[in-house]
């Protein structure tokens, strides 16, 4: 945890924060406020409400566990945070980039995206894993209403491209992680990522021709992967209908008799000077 932090004073006009105090109360920014210079590097901080009571808001007497459970389920539900398990213990992840975008003194160096990939990837692996009844997997433990973190938000998204990137591409960086996670904020779809991430497979820059297109789909609106195979399917047509044709194969000179047909005279007449 760090002990000297501070945040930037951008969070105090973010929609979503301001959204957070109308619908839950004005404690439950304040709680959101003061649980960011409390959590880790990696973006991660408790999401035990005893346990957060005693690290964030020890003071706050007339505040219960239940006010800080209905504080992280606002969040939560705005997406300023996402939810998660490690060990049966509850835990709290901010997304990368708003996180990194309050607490900008941070270098890129400590920007540490492990603990997102490797979440996300057990993550999904769970959700894919059928049971023998092909049963849905079992509820959160009933102390919290802390649920899982579900298919639409960003995390779990994030998580299917950060895996194929990491088997297929190369360990990701933060700043590459950071970069896709704005794609996905811009519309881009993740199938749409993964898709073009698989077609760079060959390129001598995967990450710089993957980049390179997303800019220049996102530049002609295309956000979807039915959208991004639509394009590939024009482009492959005006490439077929510019190329120039194929000529005919010229049929070599040597040992063709029949390249020219030449008449008795013509053919004596070739010889006359010689």
């Amino acid at each position: 945890m760090a002990r000297r932090r501070y945040t930037s004073t951008e969070i105090s006009t973010d929609k979503k924060v301001n959204k957070l105090g109308l619908s839950y109360g004005d404690f439950a920014v304040m709680l959101y406020t003061w649980m960011i210079p409390h959590a880790e590097d990696n973006c991660e901080i408790t999401g035990d409400p005893e346990e957060l009571k005693f690290i964030v808001c020890p003071g706050r007497k007339d505040k219960t566990e239940d006010d800080i459970k209905n504080a992280i389920d606002g969040m939560a539900e705005l997406k300023l945070i996402s939810l998660f398990e490690r060990d049966g213990k509850p835990m709290i992840l901010f997304p990368p980039k708003s996180f990194y975008k309050y607490q900008t003194y941070i270098s890129h160096g400590n920007r540490d995206f492990r603990g997102v990939v490797e979440r996300s990837a057990k993550k999904n692996a769970e959700e894919h894993r059928e049971t023998p009844q092909n049963t849905v997997s079992p509820s959160p433990s009933p102390s919290l209403s802390l649920s899982p973190i579900s298919s639409g938000c960003s995390n779990a998204r994030e998580g299917e491209i950060f895996k194929f990137f990491n088997g297929n591409i190369g360990m990701i960086t933060p700043y590459q992680a950071e970069t896709i996670s704005q794609y996905l904020d811009d519309g881009i779809e993740p199938e749409m990522i993964i898709a073009i991430l698989k077609d760079s497979i060959g390129k001598s820059d995967r990450w710089g021709w993957s980049k390179k297109v997303i800019d220049n789909s996102i530049r002609q609106n295309v956000r979807t992967v039915e959208q991004y195979n639509g394009k590939k399917v024009e482009r492959e047509n005006v490439k077929n209908r510019d190329s120039p044709r194929q000529q005919q194969t010229k049929v070599p000179q040597k040992g063709n008799f029949d390249q020219r047909k030449y008449t008795d005279q013509e053919f004596e007449g070739l010889f006359k000077e010689v």
